[in-house]
């Protein structure tokens, strides 16, 4: 069951930013934001509906961590950290008795979703400006056109970013999938971004190919 709701969350919160990150527009592409930072974010929680609130930091180096909320009956709050240029990211929750971390590589992971990455096109205009916790922004929007399942799907994202290309909002056909309620600027700890030793690595990748062979 815990596995399950994590499963859930993440597959909520990484499958919504899939086509942002890949469509790498200038503006919202995290392997150009060099400032480190703190900040607290409401996303769209795993139902579609109801928010969560998670803290993250940057290290302005492309490693972030995220803290969420603790899943149904877990010890702990679940932890996400990984690095935007090689697109490889692993999870786990705190106080695990199993000590157990899942890993995947968004590419892989995306394609067993049905999702390819390869084929995404997008294009980005600025549509103005905003005020946002006190942060003057950019608002961009972007239209994103991917493939799912060997079908075409297209929307469009938008998203306000700040003079040093940090994302205070960013909404998916026009619901908003997260929002910055805080922002602190400055070097976080390196901890942060390090996984807990002597805990088993799992690798997700192979999982889902293992059950995806079983569908055929």
């Amino acid at each position: 069951m815990i596995l399950n709701n994590t499963f859930r969350i993440l597959t909520s919160i990484i499958i919504g930013h899939l086509a942002v990150f890949s469509s790498k527009a200038a503006a919202i592409d995290f392997t150009i934001v060099t400032t480190p930072f703190y900040a607290e974010t409401t996303a769209t929680g795993p139902d579609g509906v109801n928010p969560i609130s998670m803290e993250m930091r940057y290290d302005g180096n492309n490693n972030s961590s995220l803290t969420l909320p603790s899943p149904p009956g877990a010890q702990g709050k679940l932890r996400l950290v990984g690095n935007h240029k090689t697109s490889k990211y692993f999870f786990w929750v705190e106080n695990d008795p199993r000590k157990t971390i899942m890993t995947m590589n968004e590419k892989q992971f995306s394609e067993s979703l049905g999702v390819d990455l390869s084929l995404a096109k997008s294009k980005g205009t600025k549509k103005g400006s905003q005020t946002i916790i006190g942060e003057a922004c950019t608002m961009w929007r972007v239209d994103v056109s991917i493939v799912v399942h060997s079908k075409d799907a297209e929307g469009f994202f938008e998203t306000c970013v700040t003079h040093d290309n940090i994302e205070l909002k960013g909404t998916h056909n026009g619901k908003v999938l997260h929002e910055m309620t805080k922002l602190q600027r400055g070097p976080q700890p390196q901890s942060m971004f390090e996984l807990p030793s002597g805990w088993k690595i799992v690798d997700m990748n192979k999982i889902m190919e293992q059950l995806k062979s079983l569908q055929k």
